[in-house]
C-alpha cells in the first residue's frame, strides 16, 4: 500500500540541493527548535518534540526513497530501542536498470541521542561495482557528511552524499566490447 509510483514511472532525483531545501530543510530547522523546546522525556529519554522531529525526517526520506527504504527495529548497547533504516542506493538512471553499474546498501541507526548528542551511525552493508578504495572513500564521505550536520537532522544529507558518490562511480568496470578500451571515468554514462 505504498503511495509511490512504480520505479519505472518515478523520476530520479537529480537536483539534490532543491530537494533538500524544499522538503527537508524546514524539518531540520523545526527539529532544532523542537530539541531546544522539548522539556519532557519519554521512556527512551528522547524529548517528545525530538521524537516527533525524527519521525518527520524519516517520513520525508521515505517519501523520496519509497520502496528502497526499509525501517527495522534495533537496540543500542544499553538495550534501548533505536530506529534503524536499511536503504539501497542506486545511481540516477531514470529507471534504466541496464545503466546501473554501481550501487550500495546502507544501514543507518538513529540512536536515542540523535541528532542533538549522537550522530546517525552509518554502516555500509554491501557495494556493487566499486573497488575497496571506493568503499573507503564512501565511508569517509559519509562520516564527513554526518560530522558537517552534527546537532541537526542529517539523515537526508547523509543519504544524498551516498547517492552522489554512487552516481560518480557509476562507470562500467569492463572494457568497451567494441573498441576494447577502458571507459573514461569522466564520461557520462547516464
Amino acid at each position: 500500500t505504498s503511495s509511490c509510483p512504480p520505479p519505472s514511472h518515478r523520476p530520479d532525483i537529480t537536483d539534490a540541493a532543491a530537494t533538500y531545501a524544499t522538503m527537508l530543510l524546514p524539518i531540520s530547522r523545526r527539529c532544532t527548535r523542537s530539541c531546544a523546546a522539548a522539556g519532557s522525556q519519554n521512556e527512551r529519554g528522547l524529548g517528545l518534540g525530538m521524537q516527533e522531529c525524527v519521525r518527520e525526517e524519516i517520513e520525508a526520506v521515505q517519501a523520496v526513497y519509497c520502496d528502497d527504504l526499509e525501517e527495522e527495529p534495533d537496540f543500542d548497547a544499553a538495550g534501548g530501542q533505536v530506529c534503524a533504516l536499511r536503504l539501497r542506493i542506486r545511481p540516477d538512471t531514470a529507471g534504466n536498470d541496464v545503466a546501473v553499474h554501481a550501487s550500495c546498501s546502507l544501514r543507518v541507526s538513529l540512536n536515542s541521542g540523535y541528532p542533538t548528542s549522537e550522530p546517525a551511525l552509518v554502516d555500509i552493508q554491501s557495494c556493487v561495482g566499486m573497488s575497496n578504495e571506493d568503499v573507503s572513500a564512501l565511508r569517509g564521505a559519509l562520516a564527513a557528511a554526518g560530522a558537517e550536520m552534527f546537532g541537526d537532522c542529517s539523515l537526508f544529507h547523509i543519504l544524498q552524499t551516498a547517492k552522489d558518490f554512487v552516481n560518480s562511480r557509476n562507470t562500467p568496470s569492463d572494457d568497451c566490447c567494441i573498441c576494447m578500451c577502458a571507459f573514461d571515468p569522466d564520461e557520462n554514462f547516464l
